[in-house]
């Protein structure tokens, strides 16, 4: 069960960069 491991770790950081992205947008428009 490497392989799961090995894919956990990139999605964590996509997810962590898509929300920290959003978090700009939204404070970036006021919401």
């Amino acid at each position: 069960m490497k392989h799961k491991l090995v894919w956990k770790k990139p999605d964590q950081t996509m997810h962590e960069a898509i929300v920290s992205h959003r978090e700009m947008l939204s404070s970036g428009q006021g919401i």
